[in-house]
C-alpha cells in the first residue's frame, strides 16, 4: 500500500470532495427546469445530505468499536471540545442555506466569484489567527487564481443576465466565501488542540437542522416541499445525488485541513470553477466561452505547478534530512572507533611516569575530545574515559 505524505493525503482528500461537488450547479439548475419551488430543492437536499454524512459518520465511528457504543462515543468526544463543535454545526447550517439560495437568486458567475474569494479569506486568517506561513510559491498561486476566475466569469457578469437578481444574492454568496474560511480555521484549530472532536459529525447535525428549518419556513410561505413535477422519480434521484455530492465535499472539507492549510484546501475548491462548465456542456450542450476556456487551463496549470514545486521542495527536504542522518552516523562511528582503538589503549598504559602523575595527565584525552563524546552519548564517553 502505498504511504502518502500528510501533505500528499491532505490535497488529495481536498481535490475528491471537490470533483465530487462540482455537479452541484447543474443538478439544482435542472431541479428547477422541472417546476419544482425552492422550498421543495431546499429541503430534500437537506435530506440526502443528512443521510450520507450520517451513514458516513456511523461507518468511520463504528470501525473504531467504542465499548460504550456509537451514540455515547459521538457525545463523550463533542465533550471534548463543544465550542470547536456548535461552531461548525453553526457555520454548516448558514453554509447549507445560503450557498443554495445564492445560486437560486443570482447568476452562478456572480456566486463563484464571490465565492472563490474564501481563498483570500483563508490565507488571511491562517496567518493571523494560526500562525500559517505560507510558502511563497502558494502565495503567488492564490493572486494568480483569483485572476484565472475573474477571467473565467468576468464576460458573464458583463451582460444583462450577469446583472440580473437581488443585492441579497451577492450578500449571501459574499458571506459563503468568509464562513467556508472560517469553517477551515475552525477545523484546523480543533485537530491542533482538540483532536478528538468529531467535526465530520457537525456537518451531519448541520443539515438535519438545515432542512428542519426549510420545513418551518414553508408554515410562513406556504410552498409545499413535495413538488408537482412531471417526473417525481428523476427528481427525488436528482436530489440524491445533489445530497451525495455535498455530503462528499463537507466530508472532505473537514478532514483534508488536518494535514494542509485553509489556503491550500480553497485552491483545491477553485477546480469547481473550472469543472462546473464543463458538467454544463455535458448537460445542456451549453460550449463554454474561450475566456472559460482560457482562465479554467491556466487555473488548472497554476495549481499543477504548484504541486510539482511542493513535491520538488518536499524531495529536496527528505535528502537533506537523509544526508544529515548518515553524516551523524558516520561521526559517531568515527568516535567510538577512535575510543576503542588498541593503540591507544597501548600507548596510555606505557607512558612514562616520575611519580607526580605528569605522564599520566598528558595521556589523558584533550577537553576538545571529552567534549565532543560527551555531546554525542553518554555511553561514548564512558568508553573514552574507560580506555585512558
Amino acid at each position: 500500500m502505498v504511504q502518502l505524505s500528510d501533505r500528499a493525503r491532505g490535497v488529495s482528500i481536498a481535490a475528491a470532495g471537490v470533483l465530487c461537488v462540482t455537479p452541484d450547479a447543474v443538478l439544482l439548475r435542472w431541479a428547477q427546469t422541472q417546476g419544482a419551488n425552492t422550498a421543495s430543492i431546499l429541503f430534500w437536499k437537506f435530506f440526502f445530505v443528512f443521510w450520507f454524512t450520517c451513514a458516513w459518520v456511523f461507518y468511520v465511528e463504528k470501525k473504531s468499536a467504542p465499548p460504550e457504543g456509537v451514540v455515547k462515543s459521538l457525545y463523550e468526544r463533542i465533550k471534548t471540545g463543544p465550542k470547536h463543535f456548535w461552531a461548525a454545526v453553526g457555520l454548516q447550517i448558514s453554509l447549507d442555506v445560503l450557498f443554495s439560495l445564492a445560486f437560486l437568486i443570482i447568476a452562478a458567475a456572480r456566486v463563484m466569484i464571490w465565492y472563490s474569494l474564501n481563498v483570500l479569506w483563508s490565507a488571511i486568517l491562517g496567518c493571523a489567527l494560526l500562525g500559517d506561513v505560507l510558502p511563497r510559491r502558494t502565495i503567488v498561486t492564490c493572486i494568480f487564481a483569483l485572476g484565472c476566475i475573474a477571467m473565467v466569469f468576468g464576460p458573464e457578469l458583463a451582460t444583462k443576465k450577469g446583472r440580473e437578481g437581488s443585492p441579497w444574492g451577492d450578500l449571501a454568496a459574499i458571506y459563503v466565501g468568509v464562513a467556508v474560511a472560517v469553517y477551515l480555521i475552525i477545523v484546523r484549530h480543533a485537530a491542533r488542540e482538540r483532536p478528538r472532536v468529531p467535526i465530520t459529525f457537525a456537518t451531519t447535525v448541520g443539515a438535519l437542522a438545515a432542512f428542519v428549518l426549510v420545513s418551518l419556513s414553508t408554515l410562513v410561505t406556504g410552498d409545499c416541499i413535495v413538488p408537482k413535477v412531471s417526473s417525481p422519480g428523476l427528481f427525488y434521484l436528482c436530489m440524491a445525488l445533489d445530497g451525495f455530492a455535498i455530503a462528499g465535499i463537507f466530508v472532505a472539507f473537514s478532514i483534508a485541513p488536518r494535514y494542509i492549510t485553509g489556503a491550500e484546501v480553497s485552491l483545491c475548491s477553485l477546480l469547481e470553477t473550472v469543472l462546473g462548465p464543463l458538467w454544463v456542456f455535458l448537460i445542456y450542450n451549453e460550449k463554454p466561452g474561450p475566456f472559460t476556456l482560457a482562465g479554467g487551463l491556466l487555473l488548472i496549470g497554476a495549481l499543477f505547478v504548484h504541486e510539482l514545486l511542493a513535491a520538488r521542495e518536499a524531495v529536496q527536504r527528505r535528502e537533506r534530512e537523509r544526508q544529515g542522518t548518515e553524516a551523524s552516523l558516520r561521526a559517531m562511528e568515527g568516535i567510538i572507533g577512535d575510543a576503542k582503538s588498541p593503540d591507544s589503549t597501548l600507548g596510555a598504559s606505557s607512558a612514562p611516569s616520575d611519580g607526580t602523575g605528569d605522564g599520566a595527565l598528558s595521556d589523558l584525552p584533550s577537553e576538545k575530545t571529552v567534549s565532543v563524546a560527551a555531546d554525542t552519548s553518554d555511553s561514548v564517553f564512558s568508553v573514552a574515559a574507560n580506555s585512558v
